[in-house]
């Protein structure tokens, strides 16, 4: 039982590192976009 609880650990353990490198992508992806729209909604906040 103890042995099943450290296996499930394990998996979890995996499943955030997944998640990470998915956010740190979606980071990375996010990124060019954003410079992109910046200059954009400065120019409409100062209208």
């Amino acid at each position: 039982m103890a042995e099943l609880s450290c296996h499930m650990a394990e998996l979890s353990c995996h499943l955030a590192e997944l998640f990470c490198h998915l956010a740190e992508l979606f980071c990375h992806l996010a990124e060019p976009f954003c410079h992109l729209v910046r200059p954009y909604t400065k120019k409409t906040l100062n209208l």
